[in-house]
């Protein structure tokens, strides 16, 4: 496995053990470790790679965790202000993006979503070719 399907199978596997730690009603100092370690880092890390910007891993740590905390900030503002302010309902928005963000960064998917879009793209300006008629 190289290391970019590594990455995003870690990263989909903590989102999915953060949802399933918080959503089982688990208590204790292992969900507060493992929500902790998620909302500090994962978030930041997934976007960060999509970006491929060469760092240091020291570096690149510290982005993510201030990319994350920019991230899980928005996500929290977002929902403050539209009056429905939930914690389950923002750690799962951060799982979406995570999600979504390891998902983009499989090298297969985004060939595909990629392949998509130049289609999608193409029947768009060929409708707009046509004459009204």
């Amino acid at each position: 496995m190289s290391r970019g399907v590594t990455a995003s199978v870690v990263l989909m596997l903590l989102a999915g053990a953060t949802e399933l730690v918080v959503f089982s009603d688990g208590r204790g100092p292992i969900r507060i470790a493992l929500v902790l370690a998620f909302l500090l880092l994962a978030p930041g890390w997934a976007v960060l790679r999509l970006a491929a910007i060469e760092m240091t891993l020291s570096t690149r740590v510290a982005v993510a965790v201030a990319l994350s905390t920019g991230l899980d900030m928005t996500a929290a503002s977002v929902l403050l202000y539209a009056r429905l302010w939930s914690s389950e309902l923002a750690l799962t928005l951060i799982v979406a993006l995570v999600v979504a963000a390891a998902l983009f960064g499989l090298p297969a998917a985004r060939r595909t979503i990629m392949g998509l879009a130049r289609q999608a793209r193409a029947a768009l300006s060929e409708l707009g070719r046509q004459e009204p008629g």
